[in-house]
């Protein structure tokens, strides 16, 4: 079974046994202005002036073709590679049976493509996309944008990059690689704002989690979810909900007394004892200080010891 990368969950990455990873992402923009970079207008301009005032929108593709190699594809930032760990002899033979189970022809008709990067074939084109880091350029935004033309030079380019990374990568290393790179090539004056990522979480292929969803698809007979975006968004949905709950518990703390907890105290409370008993390797705790307190508060209070987690009826407190 193998979880589509791209997609954010993948098969990969094993001391001496198997998991089911999530790719990390990093999500910026690279802002290039006239006010950063002391050259070009502070402000939108007619088109004309191109002529003698310096263009921030070029300025920004200079940028950005700097991050590839000539093939417009392999990133070229320096270091980049470092930390990507290599897959394992194990997870190359889960890809050689992905390959040899699901047809070529039916995911290239699924993405609308033809051809893979540098014309792989599916085998070698599958290693890429389970084992290679990638910079990506989500979308450009920059002067004028409506139908027709506009006759505008625009004070401000923003190209939106995301940064797919594999293990043992960093965001804060990779960013902090980005930066550098930049600024080694005379580009130090492009804005580098993160405006979002998380860390990859690694479970293991034996866990009840994974072999909850295994059985699960098995039973319905759509083995062909095993692989794809499902098994990226149950562990995706999951890690999100729960960090959209922690950041909103430190601002917002719940009360956690028998008189004043509420529906929402004690939902949170159960879902995290829930998931803590049944998939801790995937939500690790120590990630997520505000809800290990809270759940553990919760559960000292009489009407949840009189209640406890797993089999078993509820008991009267007193």
């Amino acid at each position: 079974m193998i979880a589509r990368r791209t997609h954010g969950s993948r098969a990969i990455r094993d001391r001496s046994d198997f998991h089911f990873t999530r790719d990390k992402i990093v999500e910026l923009e690279l802002v290039a202005s006239g006010e950063k970079w002391g050259r070009g207008p502070q402000k939108d301009i007619h088109s004309s002036l191109e002529a003698q005032v310096d263009s921030p929108s070029w300025h920004l593709v200079q940028a950005l073709n700097t991050l590839v190699e000539k093939d417009g594809h392999t990133p070229a930032v320096a270091g980049f590679f470092d930390l990507a760990k290599p897959l394992t002899e194990r997870q190359k033979q889960m890809v050689a049976t992905y390959a040899a189970e699901v047809p070529e022809s039916v995911v290239q008709k699924q993405y609308g493509v033809a051809h893979w990067v540098h014309d792989l074939n599916w085998y070698d084109s599958l290693l890429r996309l389970y084992s290679q880091p990638t910079i990506n350029i989500e979308g450009l935004v920059g002067g004028y944008t409506g139908p027709g033309g506009k006759t505008v030079l625009p004070h401000r380019a923003v190209a939106k990059i995301d940064m797919r990374l594999v293990p043992d990568m960093t965001a804060a290393d990779t960013l902090a690689k980005l930066k550098a790179h930049l600024a080694s090539q005379g580009l130090g004056d492009v804005e580098v704002n993160m405006t979002g990522g998380y860390d990859p979480t690694q479970t293991d292929e034996n866990s009840k989690f994974m072999q909850a969803i295994l059985k699960t698809y098995r039973n319905l007979g759509v083995a062909e979810k095993l692989h794809e975006p499902w098994i990226k968004r149950v562990t995706g949905q999951l890690l999100a909900a729960f960090q959209i709950v922690e950041t909103d518990l430190i601002a917002r703390p719940l009360a956690v007394t028998s008189a004043a907890i509420n529906q929402a105290g004690v939902s949170v409370a159960v879902a995290w004892q829930f998931t803590q008993q049944m998939v801790p390797e995937v939500v690790p705790g120590a990630n997520y200080p505000a809800l290990r307190e809270f759940s553990a508060k919760a559960e000292a209070l009489p009407e949840f010891i009189a209640a406890p987690h797993g089999a078993g009826t509820y008991r009267q407190a007193g």
